[in-house]
């Protein structure tokens, strides 16, 4: 009954752990000390998001010992264009607009009223991480 739902949001964990890897990757690296603090930031947000996503994955009946992996092909340097400071933040205002999406497309396929609410919580958190990337982006 639920495997629609589980389905998704294994998706959605997946994502959330590949993007605090990649802040917290790239936040180490930068050398920029206000994108470092606002990755640290966002690292921590997606953590929250993921832990909240793993809360309703086993509501839903998923799987106690379930662990999504990282996205590991999305993480390699030559994919994520990290060559330079505008680089950096292009991509990473791209991956949080992608995740919006992924979350608005998730509410409409999704008929459980908890769940779709959720997910359009969580595709305004992404588009709100792509504000402060893009005010970054704009100093």
């Amino acid at each position: 009954m639920y495997e629609k739902i589980r389905k998704i949001l294994k998706i959605a964990m997946a994502m959330e752990m590949t993007d605090r890897e990649l802040y917290i990757k790239v936040g180490e690296k930068i050398g920029d000390e206000k994108i470092s603090t606002l990755f640290a930031s966002l690292a921590k947000e997606e953590e929250k998001h993921f832990k909240a996503l793993f809360q309703k994955f086993r509501i839903h009946g998923g799987e106690p010992s379930f662990k999504p992996e990282v996205i590991a092909e999305e993480l390699k340097s030559e994919k994520l264009h990290l060559d330079d400071r505008v680089s950096i933040l292009k991509t990473c205002i791209a991956r949080e607009k992608k995740g919006e999406q992924m979350y608005l497309d998730a509410a409409d396929k999704i008929k459980n009223d908890i769940i779709h609410d959720f997910c359009l919580y969580l595709a305004d958190q992404e588009k709100e991480h792509a504000k402060k990337l893009q005010e970054l982006l704009s100093e």
